[in-house]
């Protein structure tokens, strides 16, 4: 079996340049963890899209 994770913390900027960096870190945790690549799929895009609706949302004046 393998190790889980206890924990992460990841800090960026509301950014769209970020959003495929969160995308990436997520699969880069989740296939280690034996998460099948459909579960992967489904989790990164679920985070991507929360991740562009809170660049596209949260900050309207820009400030990230």
């Amino acid at each position: 079996m393998p190790p889980v994770a206890r924990g992460f913390e990841f800090k960026l900027t509301a950014e769209a340049d970020n959003v495929p960096v969160v995308r990436r870190a997520l699969h880069a945790l989740l296939r280690p963890a034996g998460f099948s690549p459909d579960r992967i799929a489904s989790i990164a895009l679920a985070t991507t899209e929360v991740c562009a609706n809170v660049v596209r949302h949260a900050y309207p004046d820009g400030d990230a």
